[in-house]
């Protein structure tokens, strides 16, 4: 028998063993988590050889390279820049080149998702030789195949590429290597058999004097370049005048499949330029001056702006197979409301309707056509757009055709409505795949593969005889029958207006419904410009105090006037004196729903519309001093008794104001309409369905 508390001499050497075993099953883990890192970081396989390729010039397709070092470089006007140490495992680029981000990507670098030790596949890029001979390589497309975190360090031992000097790879070590894994769908892009042929050279100009490159690449420090674009959108000749001179000019919008640039031309190059220049066609087009654009008059997704200069040079291309026709990012009509006041943006839809022309005069005295058009997209949503000049005489718009329009300019007056600008382009039935979508579809009898091609657009039936077939993969093709999915669908539909009806009233006006606690919660009008919207509310309460005032009889003053005491009444702002003036009304009222309550201003006329009385009537029973004051003291107390608690559908406009250092939001209405109980009914039965259905 052993003592109590000591174990057994087999008991003790047992749990020493185990101890052991323990300990040897640790230090193996530990082992093998640095031996997978290891090998983790050697299978990372670079693309030895492309920094030599690409400091000479050369492309290389899906290199394979890591972030040895970032470095952001802050410009004064345009947007900031990052510039790039990569290694490829042998090499990093010379002091006399560069990697640069393209601009569209510097949110990768802002994010972080582009960091030392990372490791990338650049899917494309341009090489530009700036005036001193450096290289510049500009990276158009990028994907991270592996984080900072999970490489941990620097792969190889890359030293500075220096020309004429060789370098051997090092020996990969004896472990059996492991394949990185596909990530995002792709092929992680590890070597296999043969090297990439670096020989690879960009297409050249018909001259041959500079390499084709993409409108993405294009920037200021550039000195010799070609582009190869598709014109968009051509403006006419417009001419000004002022103490510096006499001048001409014309714009267009070039494409290619990279982005797109505004390009302008004055004087003498309009008169060499703009015969040679057609829509639709594309060009070579070289040596054009490059600045920051100006916002103010362009909507393209591009920081920069041409101008040609003496030494621009264009010419015609006929290989123009490969060049989109056009690059439009377009936005869904329904999700316009959620859009800035005044944003630019990009809408297709079916022309459900068209107004007859008009014609209005600006404040410069100039006349100008106007026509409003019904644009509704397969969310059901319809929005009135306004199309101006030359666009509003020419447009046709029998048998609802389909208008894509790039560049309209978004507004919230009356609801949500768009209009054409000077540098918007319409396109009627354009030949894009939105537009095919949005007219038609197609449904396959057999329930086999097959594509139509649909050579118009306007085409209501077809049988499956009449329809062309191409093949679209090894597959045969079989019958198919064309369901036009607007035609089907789409012409039984009502629509709902994102555009304030001018006239009737009811639930049909502006779709920015919201209660007025939805006001409050979403803390509308607490941004920099005003918040708009429409509510069904009862009117509780009128405050009848200082509800008018003494304006000034001018048609197109309403300015309050003062009391000269001696017959005559004075208005600043026309500094002028009258024997008389008119009354105007200034209405506070509370209005409440079934939530809350919300004190608001109503000027002339929808207080006249409340009230139910002009504001001339109100100020004669209130200036009445004769036998019968108390009458009309009475008559005017009757007319705000007479207007409480009655329902209205309002117009707001909401915005944070600041007074004697305190701040609260000011509610003005716009409008006042009755309720048309019918469509108001219509629309809480919609958002019950909605909300069932969530």
């Amino acid at each position: 028998m052993c003592k109590e508390g000591n174990l057994a001499p087999g008991t003790e050497r047992a749990q020493q063993q185990q101890e052991q075993q323990q300990q040897q099953h640790t230090n193996g883990e530990r082992k093998q988590q640095h031996r997978q890192l290891y090998v983790d970081k050697m299978t990372v396989k670079l693309t030895e050889g492309a920094i030599e390729a690409l400091t000479k010039g050369n492309t290389v397709n899906n290199a394979v390279l890591q972030v040895v070092n970032i470095r952001k470089l802050e410009s004064g006007s345009g947007p900031a820049r990052f510039r790039l140490m990569m290694s490829d495992g042998l090499h990093t680029i010379p002091s006399s080149a560069a990697f640069m981000l393209s601009t569209q990507l510097n949110p990768m670098a802002e994010q972080n998702l582009v960091a030392p030790h990372c490791v990338c596949v650049v899917k494309k890029n341009v090489t530009n030789v700036l005036k001193d001979g450096r290289r510049v390589v500009i990276i158009l497309d990028l994907e991270v195949l592996r984080s900072a975190e999970e490489v941990a360090g620097k792969i190889g031992d890359p030293t500075p590429y220096v020309e004429g000097q060789t370098k051997v790879a090092s020996t990969a070590p004896s472990a059996p290597p492991r394949a990185l894994q596909p990530q995002n769908g792709h092929d992680a892009f590890v070597s296999k058999g043969p090297s990439r042929d670096f020989t690879k050279k960009m297409p050249s100009t018909p001259g041959g004097s500079s390499k084709v490159v993409p409108i993405a690449s294009l920037n200021p420090y550039q000195s010799k370049w070609t582009i190869r674009a598709r014109v968009t959108n051509k403006s006419g000749i417009r001419t000004w005048s002022n103490s510096r001179g006499d001048g001409k000019l014309f714009s267009m919008e070039i494409v290619d499949e990279s982005g797109e640039i505004r390009v302008t031309a004055f004087n003498q190059e309009v008169d060499k330029f703009f015969s040679l220049i057609e829509p639709s066609k594309v060009y070579y087009i070289s040596k054009g001056t490059l600045k920051i654009a100006n916002k103010q008059y362009t909507s393209l997704k591009n920081d920069y702006e041409m101008t040609l200069n003496g030494e621009s040079t264009i010419i015609p291309c006929d290989d123009s197979q490969d060049v989109p026709m056009v690059h439009c990012d377009f936005v869904s009509i329904s999700d316009l409301e959620t859009k800035e006041k005044d944003a630019i943006v990009d809408v297709i839809g079916v022309c459900r309707s068209t107004e007859e022309i008009t014609r209005i005069t600006t404040k410069s005295s100039r006349e100008v056509s106007k026509r409003t058009l019904n644009l509704m997209d397969m969310s059901g949503k319809v929005i009135t757009v306004t199309l101006w000049g030359e666009e509003a005489e020419k447009f046709d718009g029998t048998g609802q055709p389909i208008i894509a329009i790039r560049g309209a300019r978004l507004s919230d007056f009356g609801g949500r409505s768009l209009s054409a600008l000077f540098s918007s382009t319409v396109m009627i039935n354009p030949d894009i795949p939105e537009a095919y979508k949005l007219r038609g579809w197609s449904v396959c009898i057999s329930g086999q593969r097959y594509r139509c091609v649909l050579l118009n657009l306007p085409v209501i039936n077809k049988t499956p005889t009449d329809l062309i077939t191409t093949k679209a993969s090894s597959d045969s093709l079989h019958p198919c029958v064309l369901l036009p999915r607007y035609d089907k669908e789409g012409h039984t539909l009502d629509g709902q207006s994102m555009t304030e009806l001018k006239s009737g009233g009811g639930g049909g006006v502006n779709t920015n419904w919201k209660t007025l606690t939805d006001v409050k919660m979403e803390h509308l009008g607490h941004g920099d410009k005003a918040d708009y919207f429409s509510c069904v509310a009862t009117i509780v309460y009128l405050r009848k105090e200082n509800c008018l005032y003494q304006a000034c009889p001018s048609q197109d003053c309403n300015k309050k006037v003062v009391d000269q005491h001696n017959g005559m009444f004075r208005c600043e702002k026309c500094d002028k004196e009258f024997p008389n003036f008119k009354y105007r009304l200034i209405l506070s009222a509370n209005i409440a729903d079934f939530g809350d309550n919300q004190w608001v201003t109503c000027f002339q006329e929808s207080a006249e519309a409340i009230l139910g009385q002009n504001a001339a009537y109100l100020g004669q029973l209130k200036d009445s001093v004769t036998i019968s004051f108390l009458q009309n003291e009475g008559a005017f107390e009757e007319v705000f008794q007479q207007a409480n608690f009655k329902t209205y559908i309002f117009r707001n406009r909401v915005k944070l104001e600041t007074y004697n250092d305190e701040s609260r939001i000011k509610a003005t209405v716009m409008d006042v309409k009755p309720v048309d109980h019918k469509e108001y009914s219509k629309r809480l039965i919609m958002n019950i369905r909605k909300l069932a259905a969530q």
